[in-house]
């Protein structure tokens, strides 16, 4: 991790459990905006997520998953994978 993120992580987290109050919040959010967009603007990530590529991704992760348990293929998603948990329905 970089010094100033290092450096940033506690008060994230003070503010993450409610440990800091709006105003200060506020004005540490002036004060990173300027930064984060100078590091938006310099990311080599596209301006937007390609959706369509994750869902094929998640979508094979899924049905390579299912064939492993299917054919009880050895290892963790196969024949030694723990039983699904049992369903239970609201009525």
């Amino acid at each position: 991790m970089s010094g100033s993120r290092t450096k940033l992580r506690p008060t994230l987290l003070a503010i993450k459990r409610g440990e800091v109050a709006t105003p200060d919040v506020m004005a540490l959010a002036r004060e990173l905006t300027p930064k984060l967009e100078g590091a938006r603007q310099a990311s080599p990530l596209p301006k937007h997520a390609d959706v369509a590529r994750a869902e094929r991704v998640l979508r094979a992760i899924r049905a390579e998953a299912a064939r492993r348990h299917v054919e009880r293929v050895p290892g963790p998603w196969g024949a030694e994978a723990p039983p699904p948990p049992e369903a239970h329905y609201d009525e």
